[in-house]
Parts: structure tokens; sequence; C-alpha cells
């Protein structure tokens, strides 16, 4: 196991051959941020035999709630509701977060673009202000005066610039940087 997506419905085939499924139990337990025990009982999680192995499925409403980040796995092979059990595999995973996690705050733009934006806003909401601080009740605010804005925004105008032409050379597409002269 690499990674899981939470919010993807899992479906897992399992063989060990130390343990068949006609003889033990299998359970799988996740540690990491959070606690996820995949067993028979816990509701959403089934595990049927399958030939010597196992088949693990877990319904997408159970991943969803799965919190993202690095976990431990251990694959326990057991009998008798595990009062004997033993550790058949273990080692490290992932769980990404899910897709719809991810669309809610998705935002295509870089941190370079985002800072460019919000300079940008800024210059424009100083075309209808003109004082550059003012106090009140004590409580004073001073702003970033227009030429250092100016200045900002030159610099990551260049750095977007930049990043424009990585991902352009990145795809395989001309980095727009050619000149051409007619002699």
């Amino acid at each position: 196991m690499d990674n899981i997506r939470a919010g993807d419905t899992l479906i897992l085939e399992y063989s060990n051959s130390d343990y068949s499924s006609a003889d033990y139990d299998l359970w799988i337990a996740l540690r990491g941020p959070s606690v996820v025990d995949l067993k028979t009982g816990v509701s959403g999680v089934t595990i049927a035999s399958s030939g010597s192995g196992w088949t693990v499925t877990v319904t997408a409403a159970v991943t969803a709630g799965w919190i993202a980040g690095d976990y431990w796995y251990t694959v326990y092979a057991g009998q008798t509701s595990f009062a004997t059990r033993y550790t058949a595999e273990s080692g490290t995973l992932e769980i990404l977060p899910s897709l719809s996690a991810q669309i809610a705050g998705y935002t295509n733009k870089s941190h370079v673009k985002t800072v460019l934006d919000a300079i940008e806003a800024v210059i424009a909401g100083r075309a209808s202000l003109d004082q550059m601080s003012y106090t009140i009740q004590g409580r004073s605010l001073s702003k970033t005066p227009l030429p250092e804005l100016i200045e900002f925004r030159r610099i990551y105008r260049a750095e977007y610039a930049a990043e424009k032409k990585a991902e352009r050379v990145a795809a395989g597409l001309d980095p727009g940087n050619l000149i051409k002269v007619r002699l």
C-alpha cells in the first residue's frame, strides 16, 4: 500500500503465504493523525475470504471521514476475535485528502500569482483613497507607500513571468522569449 484517497471506495486484495483466510481473520490497523481499524464488525467495512486471501472493501462514506496524513499500518491475522493475533505485515502509507475537500478550497493560482493579485488590488483601491495614515482614538494606521507597492508589483510580475515560462518549458512549449529578426 502506498496511498489511499479519503472519500474513495477502497477495495484491497490481501494475501500472505503464512496465513490463509480459511484459518485466520484479518484486521488492518492504521495509526497516524487518526486511528482507523478495518475489521469485521466495523460499519462500512467488509472483509471476505478470496481464495486463500481476503478482499477488504471500505465504503466511500467511511473513508470520507479519514484525516489526510502519513500513517503506520499493521496487518494482523488472528483467531477467535483476535485473542490470538499475529503481525502479518506493517509499513507506512499516506491518506490523501478527498477530492471534494481539495475542490472546496482549490485555487489554481500559485503563491506568486496570489500575492501579485493582492498587490494589484491594493494599488487599485488606492485610486479612491488619498490618506496615507490616520489616527482614531489613539490608534494609528499607516499604509505602505505607493512607490513601494509599485516596486513589489514589479518584482512579483517578474517572478510570475518566470513561473509561467518554466511551466511552458516543462510542457514542451516555446518559452516565449524568442526574438525573431528579419535581415
